[in-house]
């Protein structure tokens, strides 16, 4: 059947890339100068890119492992994977409740983050990542089916979806999916467009494409031009057509670049260290997501920081050495057969 094999180095590598430019992100945020113009535009861009950029990963990696199947045989994993993303969200959000606003035990609030009625703060990704798993379950006829016309379909609903009345969505679970200006959630719908996307992409083997390349380059330019003259981004939460567009290009470079890398080291005797690093990030990259939240939210709990560019740097270098010496230890351990997360 199409898209019988599941493994993709350069999605692989695709993702460790934006894994690592999330945490740099949140180290600024949480450790940097955010109001400096160069650190808020380091963040700015990667904010732009990281979210959509996952969800087209998801896509990609999600036809080839459920999508290209039956339903009856990919179903339970489909489920699992949801629930596995949605406990991180848990841990995460508990995380955040805990150590950086301080907040007192309480059974209510436990209750409140697991009936996603309150989101962890830099948590809400995960969520949102569980229940896009939870749409392709849904609409799972329409996915592994579609081709460049559905795409075109999804693509239309994903941006009007971005017109609805955002001050009328006052329920938390209803926010996860449309957005609303009382929480603050990365909508699944408006977003499902780069799902779609990734589908498509790796349904057909597409790679670089001229008319591809020129195509999502004309989509972002608005988003590009409006930051030029603004000075500032446009509407994030909840998001604008020009938010969701905005990144449309720099995904796609990324997915070229990965894939001209795998390339050229398939090609040679020697990978490069750098590149198989990058590869090993993002083949675990919830728990990099997860583990690097967790680490930043008790730091910033702590008096052992200060707020300077130079400490976020040092965070971040640091972050990842345990990170990866954790990885390390796990794969030690398991002789090297063990994925964190597939």
């Amino acid at each position: 059947m199409e898209g019988e094999k599941k493994y993709s180095a350069e999605m692989d590598l695709f993702k460790g890339i934006l894994v690592l430019l999330m945490i740099f992100a949140h180290c600024i945020q949480f450790f940097g100068e955010e109001e400096k113009i160069y650190q808020g535009n380091i963040v700015n861009y990667i904010n732009l890119t990281t979210f959509p950029g996952f969800l087209f990963a998801y896509g990609f990696v999600c036809y080839r492992a459920y999508f290209a199947k039956h339903f009856q045989i990919v179903w339970k994993k489909m489920l699992v994977n949801a629930l596995r993303t949605l406990f991180a969200f848990y841990l995460s959000s508990i995380a955040y409740f805990a150590f950086v606003e301080d907040k007192i035990f309480r059974m209510d609030l436990i209750r409140d983050v697991i009936s996603i009625r309150q989101f962890g703060g830099w948590s809400e990704f995960l969520v949102s990542f569980s229940a896009v798993i939870i749409i392709g379950l849904v609409m799972f006829p329409v996915f592994n089916r579609l081709n460049y016309y559905g795409f075109m379909v999804i693509a239309v609903i994903s941006l009007a979806a971005c017109f609805i009345p955002y001050h009328k969505i006052t329920i938390p679970q209803a926010a996860l999916f449309l957005g609303s200006y009382d929480y603050i959630t990365f909508p699944v719908i408006q977003y499902l467009v780069y799902f779609a996307a990734g589908i498509v992409i790796s349904k057909y083997g597409l790679k670089f494409n001229k008319y591809l390349f020129a195509g999502t380059f004309l989509i972002s330019l608005p988003t590009v031009v409006y930051f030029i003259r603004k000075q500032m981004m446009p509407e994030r939460f909840p998001p604008s057509v020009l938010y969701v567009i905005g990144g449309a290009f720099f995904i796609y470079f990324y997915y070229v670049l990965c894939c001209f890398a795998v390339k050229k080291i398939g090609k040679s005797k020697m990978p490069l260290y750098s590149i198989n690093y990058v590869k090993k990030v993002g083949t675990n990259s919830l728990f990099y997501l997860l583990i690097s939240n967790i680490f930043i939210f008790s730091f910033k709990g702590s008096a052992f920081w200060y707020k300077d560019f130079r400490f976020a740097l040092g965070f971040y270098v640091f972050l990842l050495f345990v990170l990866n010496y954790i990885v390390y230890l796990i794969y030690k351990n398991k002789n090297s057969s063990y994925h964190i997360n597939n």
